[in-house]
C-alpha cells in the first residue's frame, strides 16, 4: 500500500507506533542480556564446574517483563488512538483484553501456589536426600564431600545432622578449605547449620568425621535442603505486579470496546459487508437461512368477506 494511501486511511500512525514499540522491545532485550550476564557474574557462575543460577535469571527476566508489560500497554493504546476506524479498534481492543486476561490468571495463579507455606516445604523435602552411613575406623578420619549450592541455584544445604551410637566422633566442616565449625558427637544426634538464610557463594564444603577411639564407628550425616528463598518471595511479588498491570488494562480497555464496538456496528449496519469492515462479522454473527433454488413467492390469501 502506497504512504498516500497509509495516509488517507490514517494507518501511517499506527505503523509509526508499532516501529518505536520494536525498537523499545530490542532495546529492552539488550538490557536484560546485559543484566543477566552481569548478575550471573556477581553470583560466580560457570561452565566448569556447571553453576548457572535460575534465580537471578528469574528476577531479572520478571522485571524486565514488567518493564516490557508497561511500555507494551502504553503502545498499545498509542494504537488504539491512533486508529482512525472503530473496527480495528474495536478488534484490537478486544484481543488486547482477551490476552491480558489470559496473563493475570496464568500470573496470579503461579504467585499464589509459590506464595503457599506449603510449598516450601514439600519442596525443601523433596530434595532432601536419605541419610548416608559412614564406616570410620578406629583413629581414623573420613572426609565427605559436597556442593552447595546444586547447580542451577534451585536447592541448597541448610543444615546437617549426625548421629552416632556408639565412640566418640569429632566433626569438622570446612567450606572451600575454611573451618566453618567443629564439634563432638558421643552416642546422640547433634544438628549443625550450613547456610539456613540461604546460599552465599557456590562452594565445596568438606565434612571430615575423626574416630578418637580405637574401636570402628558407624555415623550417620543427614544433609537438610532448602528452596532459595526468593523463589517464594521476590519470584510471586513480580509476578502479581505483572498479574496486577494486566488487569488493570483489562479493566481499563472495557468502556473503549464497548464505544468502539457500538460506532462500529452502527457504520457496519449502513455499508456493504464486502467493504472491508470486519465489525459486521460481530454484527451478524448469526448466518441468514438458505433460500431454497425453487422457492417462488406466493401472495398471501385475501382476507375473509366481512358478514353483513
Amino acid at each position: 500500500m502506497s504512504v498516500y494511501q497509509d495516509r488517507i486511511q490514517g494507518t501511517d500512525r499506527t505503523l509509526r507506533v508499532r516501529r518505536m514499540k520494536r525498537a523499545v522491545y530490542l532495546v529492552l532485550i539488550l538490557v536484560s542480556v546485559l543484566l543477566v550476564y552481569a548478575r550471573f557474574a556477581a553470583e560466580g557462575a560457570s561452565v566448569k564446574p556447571l553453576f548457572l543460577p535460575v534465580n537471578g535469571l528469574l528476577e531479572v527476566g520478571l522485571i524486565m517483563g514488567l518493564v516490557g508489560t508497561i511500555f507494551g500497554i502504553y503502545f498499545r493504546n498509542m494504537e488504539i488512538q491512533a486508529t482512525v476506524r472503530e473496527s480495528p479498534r474495536y478488534l484490537m481492543a478486544r484481543y488486547s483484553m482477551s490476552r491480558a486476561v489470559t496473563t493475570a490468571i496464568l500470573c496470579i495463579v503461579v504467585a499464589v501456589i509459590l506464595l503457599l507455606p506449603v510449598t516450601a516445604a514439600s519442596g525443601g523435602s523433596a530434595v532432601t536426600g536419605p541419610g548416608r552411613d559412614i564406616a570410620v575406623a578406629g583413629l581414623g578420619t573420613e572426609t565427605v564431600t559436597f556442593t552447595s549450592p546444586d547447580p542451577f541455584g534451585v536447592s541448597f544445604v541448610s543444615y546437617l545432622t549426625v548421629t552416632t551410637t556408639s565412640g566418640l566422633v569429632n566433626v569438622t566442616v570446612t567450606k572451600g578449605g575454611t573451618v566453618q565449625s567443629q564439634f563432638d558427637v558421643s552416642s546422640k544426634s547433634v544438628t549443625r547449620p550450613v547456610e539456613p538464610a540461604g546460599w552465599a557463594s557456590f562452594a565445596t564444603w568438606n565434612v571430615t568425621f575423626k574416630n578418637t577411639g580405637s574401636s570402628t564407628v558407624v555415623v550417620n550425616l543427614v544433609l537438610s535442603m532448602a528452596i532459595t528463598p526468593t523463589l517464594f518471595t521476590t519470584v510471586p511479588f513480580l509476578l502479581l505486579l505483572i498479574g496486577l498491570s494486566n488487569v488493570g488494562w483489562w479493566v481499563g480497555l472495557r468502556p473503549i470496546r464497548a464505544k468502539a464496538k457500538s460506532a462500529a456496528l452502527y457504520a457496519g449496519t449502513a455499508t456493504a459487508p464486502d467493504m472491508g469492515e470486519r465489525a459486521w462479522v460481530e454484527y451478524a454473527q448469526a448466518a441468514p437461512a438458505p433460500m431454497l433454488a425453487d422457492a417462488t413467492l406466493v401472495e398471501p390469501p385475501p382476507p375473509p368477506p366481512s358478514a353483513i
